[in-house]
């Protein structure tokens, strides 16, 4: 169902605690705070996103406190993220052991869920080997449970909702002799109608001698800090946004009875990079190579960097709904994806990713401006202003040192 081979480095935090195998169940704390997305070597979490799912960072200004958003846009997307333990961290396991996770989740309030024919929620993935495949039909992939989901219900978009998700284990149907990975999941998946984001944080995981001592056990943990995602008042009908619904608003609406809405008006960053230059760069793409061609512009650089272009006046693309670029992907370049940033004149910073160019000539490369990844800065007014765009980035995703060549 999901796809774990791509990465990024947005990170998470939350805490994970194992509990010892005495009758107890006396939990041991092994972090506070634990990253969720400590990338590397065993243990590690693995964010995966795919069509248009994506998953961030976010956090929040009241008290800092970090937590993961995953979210589907236009019912295509899957995102999420696994964490992975070796087994043997939980001790020696025999039928009855019971594992069980839980997270606290909630909706975004200013992007709800509406996960019409989609699917969300929780699951283990049991496998034989270590940092493998989990993907159903893999000869890695022991056993996985059905996703048990969270928003079944409506979940909360004002506060923070805990979840959980327990397994007893059999030493024949989960193969504990050969069980050397246990992953819990947590992913949301779209449908038809799909839309929303899904807040997650402190991911706990959790092992017991026996199913009856971990139902007896109350779930760990408080819940998470709080924090002020704006919740905009929406008066349906006030058309001139006078926050009053009155006979202004009618009027207004009688004044475009049957008129249609204008065409979409086209604002183009650059008709071109005939001699171009970036007004700076940053990380490795200080030391990269840079060529400014008479129609073109070429980056042979590591992924890890970027660079920005400020426009001399602020640019009005009023009305456009598409960001389309036209590149060469040279025969070097080994990254597979690079994103453009649009900034607006209040500060917002919409990131766009474009993801799996091969390598040829003259391809144009388009995708939606409401598809895009996150919005790293919001601005005094949320969302991007298309009629007073600022500057813009092109920049490689900060995966590691692929070699990023690419010519615009």
């Amino acid at each position: 169902m999901f796809d774990q081979r791509m990465l990024i480095t947005m990170m998470a935090a939350g805490g994970m605690l194992l509990a010892s195998q005495q009758a107890s169940a006396t939990i041991v704390s092994t972090g506070t705070d634990l990253d969720l997305l400590s990338v590397g070597g065993l243990d590690e979490t693995v964010h995966f996103e795919g069509a248009s799912g994506y998953i961030y960072e976010a956090v929040a200004d009241s008290d800092a406190n970090q937590f993961a958003a995953i979210g589907v846009q236009d019912g295509a997307g899957f995102a999420g993220f696994s964490r992975s333990m070796d087994s043997l961290a939980f001790g020696a396991l025999s039928t009855g052991s019971t594992i069980r996770m839980s997270a606290w989740f909630m909706s975004n309030p200013n992007d709800p869920i509406t996960n019409v024919g989609g699917e969300d929620g929780m699951r283990f993935e049991l496998l034989n080997t270590i940092l493998g495949n989990g993907l159903p039909g893999s000869p890695d992939l022991i056993f996985a449970t059905p996703l048990s989901p969270v928003t079944t219900a409506p979940i909360s978009t004002t506060g923070w909702t805990q979840k959980s998700l327990t397994l007893e284990l059999d030493a024949v149907t989960h193969d504990l002799a050969n069980l050397q990975e246990i992953r819990p999941v947590v992913v949301q998946s779209g449908g038809p109608g799909a839309t929303g984001e899904l807040f997650v944080d402190n991911l706990y995981v959790e092992v017991f001698t026996d199913l009856a001592t971990a139902n007896a056990t109350a779930l760990p943990g408080s819940a998470p800090g709080g924090f002020d995602v704006p919740v905009p008042v929406d008066l349906s009908g006030d058309i001139n946004g006078d926050g009053f619904v009155g006979i202004d608003d009618l009027g207004i609406i009688l004044g475009s009875w049957n008129v249609s809405a204008p065409p979409p008006v086209p604002g183009p960053l650059l008709s071109d990079f005939s001699s171009f230059n970036l007004s700076g760069t940053y990380v490795d793409w200080d030391a990269g190579t840079l060529t400014s061609g008479a129609t073109d512009y070429r980056v042979e650089a590591t992924n890890t960097g970027g660079g920005f272009f400020t426009f001399p006046s602020n640019l009005d693309a009023s009305g456009a709904t598409e960001l389309e670029i036209n590149v060469d992907i040279n025969a070097a370049n080994v990254a597979e994806e690079f994103n453009v940033v649009l900034i607006d004149a209040d500060g917002t910073e919409r990131v766009i990713r474009f993801t799996h160019a091969g390598v040829g000539d003259d391809q144009t490369l388009t995708v939606l401006l409401d598809d895009f990844l996150q919005d790293n800065a919001v601005g005094t007014v949320p969302g991007l202003d298309t009629s007073a765009l600022e500057s813009f980035h092109i920049q490689g995703t900060f995966d590691d040192a692929d070699v990023l060549d690419i010519t615009f």
